[in-house]
């Protein structure tokens, strides 16, 4: 009996586990999706380095990580965004900003971490891109404002 419960109990942490993985994971071994992630490390020599302006991240010191996933096959849209949004609600993420223009829409959700840093999802989808990018770190809006430079 302690044997059949320790079962049941260790197939239902697994399934939580895996129900809690990031749509990152998730797509990073499909051919038709690109995933990048961009750890501390590269992102402190990319603030060290003078880009011109193009990029910079002169004021991203806090920021741990970012990874980025690009989609252009329309037809994993749907899945791709009903993902996003199930992470985002099991996860207690907040709608930071919402924009809908010339049929592209864009959610920013943010949630607010141990340490005073913040977790942020852009959603944007377009009539022929699909991208979601995470950030991860203490984040200012000067570093979000650093990236459209």
């Amino acid at each position: 009996m302690k044997r059949t419960m320790l079962i049941a109990m260790l197939a239902m942490v697994c399934s939580m586990t895996f129900a809690q993985a990031t749509v990152f994971d998730k797509y990073k071994n499909n051919k038709d999706v690109s995933v990048v992630y961009i750890g501390k490390a590269m992102l402190s020599m990319m603030k060290n380095n003078d880009s011109g302006g193009q990029g910079s991240l002169k004021n991203g010191a806090g920021i741990d990580k970012i990874q980025i996933l690009s989609c252009e096959k329309k037809k994993m849209f749907g899945e791709i965004k009903a993902h996003v949004l199930s992470y985002m609600a099991r996860n207690k993420y907040s709608v930071a900003m919402k924009v809908n223009s010339d049929g592209d829409d864009v959610t920013i959700y943010q949630k607010t971490l141990k340490g005073n840093k913040n977790d942020l999802f852009l959603l944007s989808i377009e009539d022929d891109e699909l991208t979601v990018i995470n950030m991860t770190g203490t984040i200012s809006l000067q570093d979000i404002q650093s990236f459209n430079k």
